[in-house]
């Protein structure tokens, strides 16, 4: 009889871990977590102990082994581990002793506050570095954590300086310490833990060059991160190392020795993998406190003009080809077909309020058009088989969504207005919402925090308007859940224009090359010769300013199309023929997860504002999933 094959998914949050198997027809079985302490040494500050979420992962690792493992009635075989995790989250510490130099800090501690404010003064522009990092100045990205690191805590600038320092983001903590840990744990014959970390987890540090696809020395230098400390970059789906736990010195973990960590992906980037969001304008949506939103955008970068941050999606390693991926409707081993879903919610009639627009998915490959402009250098050639196996993403945030909604239950007391009986969680406001046909012309500005991607404004509060003395609760818990599927929509549309732009900017320089192309065909080959050597010679040294003002352009050129759209003297005709170009890169699919899809109501409303299909998996572990299917990539292959 064959041996079950498995794969172990390692996920790890911000305020929790978990480990869950997978077989290969995606099935879990049930999940382990452990809760770690949310450490908040000063107002605005939030650290977590990477001791503590090492020992709980091997605990549950341990539990793992004794609960299903050592249970199954058949034989089984785990293939591969992938592990997902926190974003921006990073830690120092020794690589002698293998531990920690200090607290890790968490992507949302806002400790950098007047670092950030720094560096826009020396640099002039909050987006100064994202032609190169895809990323704006904020407390979120690793980069000035470093920098806080290195001006507050006198042993990490002692550790670089004695070559000794690590430093990453939480990926590279676990896989260091789960393939062998530090060199003085272990046997001197054995090598020490491996020190990587996958592309998308580099993309958001503001040191990865997301068009290169490395470490960027310009970047390191301005941030004042010696590159010696900084881990290799490595693709989503490749076998990175073995797990070594003998460290540990824990019964039971000798049956994991030596399986392969095969998969590695930021959070965000997992569940779009998760999602099988792998062609060209499929985007999800995960919906908790706020909203996170990933469009996957092809093979090239799109550097957004309505702040939206561009990162890299995913990359497969060197053994998977990129068509065979692409067309395989079954992508993925045999067990990681697509999840089930429930029925997707199929637009309805229009909200009052909602204008809904006809969304069309355009499969484009634009990298195609840059293959003959790269000379065949054997650096080069591996630089165009990278960017082959990379997907790239438009992501957009919504500040406040899920704590919206536990906010008005808990202060409307809502389930007082409930008819039906069982009114217990959050997500059943929904129930109280669908109760009316329209919001009473009561419109919710849900900004308790300011607003984030496109509006970027951190200077507004929440707000209920235009109430009447005929409102109802139902009319406020419609309007809250409007307010959510229209933000949602915003950022996709955003994302849509985004898309657009960089469709009109790859056309024009198109024209534009093929217009030079003729002029040259009419010079002697001295004179092309010339010019081109001419070229050649300034491209190096303009190349930083020539990409600043293109960024620039660009962002006037949106700013015009904005001020146009936003005109009431616009004719119809002109502003229906503008909405008509948007909405032809607007998903008609969508997948969402997270707690608040559970809200069938809010699920409905989005569909009919997005006028598209809203798909909600009957498997809602799209993040964990997403690991195990990197980590089956790379052991099984596609098939």
């Amino acid at each position: 009889m064959a041996k079950r094959q498995l794969l172990l998914s390692i996920d790890h949050g911000t305020t929790s871990s978990r480990v869950i198997v997978f077989d290969r027809n995606g099935k879990s079985f049930p999940q382990i977590q452990t809760l770690h302490k949310q450490i908040f040494p000063h107002a605005g500050h939030c650290e977590h102990d990477g001791q503590e979420i090492i020992m709980n992962i091997i605990s549950m690792l341990k539990q793992t082994v004794q609960d299903i493992i050592m249970k199954l009635n058949e034989e089984y075989e785990i293939c591969g581990v992938g592990i997902t995790n926190q974003r921006e989250t990073c830690i120092c510490w020794d690589k002698f002793s293998g531990k920690p130099l200090h607290n890790a800090i968490v992507w949302h501690d806002t400790r950098t506050n007047e670092l950030v404010d720094e560096y826009i003064s020396k640099y002039g522009d909050k987006f100064a570095f994202a032609y190169r990092s895809g990323l704006p100045f904020s407390t979120y990205f690793s980069a000035l954590k470093f920098v806080w690191l290195v001006r507050n805590v006198p042993e990490i600038s002692k550790a670089i300086s004695e070559n000794r320092c690590m430093f990453g983001t939480m990926d590279s903590w676990i896989i260091y310490n789960l393939t062998g840990g530090a060199q003085n744990q272990i046997n001197s014959d054995e090598q020490p833990g491996i020190h990587i970390t996958d592309v998308t987890n580099a993309s958001r540090t503001m040191l990865f060059n997301i068009k290169e696809l490395k470490w960027d020395p310009w970047l390191c230098e301005q941030f004042g991160v010696p590159m010696s400390i900084l881990p290799e970059v490595r693709s989503s789906s490749e076998i990175y190392g073995r797990l070594r736990l003998k460290h540990f010195n824990l019964e039971g973990l000798e049956l994991l020795e030596g399986i392969p960590i095969a998969g590695c992906l930021g959070d965000q980037q997992s569940a779009l993998l998760g999602h099988k969001a792998l062609r060209t304008g499929d985007a999800k949506v995960t919906y908790g406190t706020g909203c996170f939103l990933l469009m996957n955008t092809g093979h090239s970068p799109i550097f957004s003009t309505h702040g939206l941050l561009t990162t890299v999606a995913f990359q497969f390693g060197k053994n998977l080809q990129k068509d065979k991926i692409i067309t395989d409707s079954s992508y993925g081993p045999e067990s990681l077909t697509p999840i089930p879903s429930i029925s997707p919610y199929i637009p309805q009639s229009p909200s009052p309020s909602s204008t809904p627009n006809q969304y069309m998915i355009q499969q484009t490959n634009p990298f195609d058009s840059a293959v003959g402009q790269v000379k065949q250098s054997q650096e080069k050639k591996e630089y165009l088989q990278r960017k082959q196996r990379t997907y790239y993403a438009l992501e957009g945030s919504v500040a406040i969504a899920g704590a919206a909604v536990q906010w008005m239950v808990k202060n409307f007391k809502v389930w007082e207005y409930v008819v039906i009986s069982g009114f217990e969680q959050p997500h059943d406001i929904g129930t109280l919402a669908k109760q009316v046909e329209d919001t009473g012309d009561i419109v919710f500005v849900p900004s308790f925090q300011g607003f984030f991607a496109p509006r970027w404004r951190s200077d507004v509060r929440a707000t209920f308007v235009g109430i009447s003395l005929q409102a109802e609760p139902a009319h406020f818990a419609r309007a809250l859940e409007e307010a959510i599927a229209l933000q949602v929509r915003e950022v996709l549309v955003s994302m849509g224009e985004d898309r657009q732009n960089e469709r009109v900017k790859q056309k024009m320089e198109k024209e534009k090359e093929s217009e030079k192309q003729n002029v040259e065909l009419t010079e002697t080959n001295e004179k092309e010769d010339k010019k081109q050597e001419e070229i050649e010679k300034k491209q190096e040294k303009e190349e930083q300013e020539k990409l600043k003002k293109e960024r620039i352009k660009e962002r006037n050129e949106q700013l015009k199309l904005k001020q146009k759209l936003d005109n009431e003297k616009l004719k119809d005709e002109e502003r229906n023929q503008i909405q008509k170009e948007i909405q032809k890169y607007l998903p008609q699919r969508v997948v969402v997860d997270g707690g608040p899809t559970e809200d069938e109501f809010l699920m409905q409303l989005q569909a009919d504002f997005l006028n598209a299909e809203v798909v909600r998996p009957q498997n809602i572990e799209a993040t964990a999933l997403g690991a195990a299917m990197a980590a089956g990539l790379a052991v099984f292959g596609p098939r």
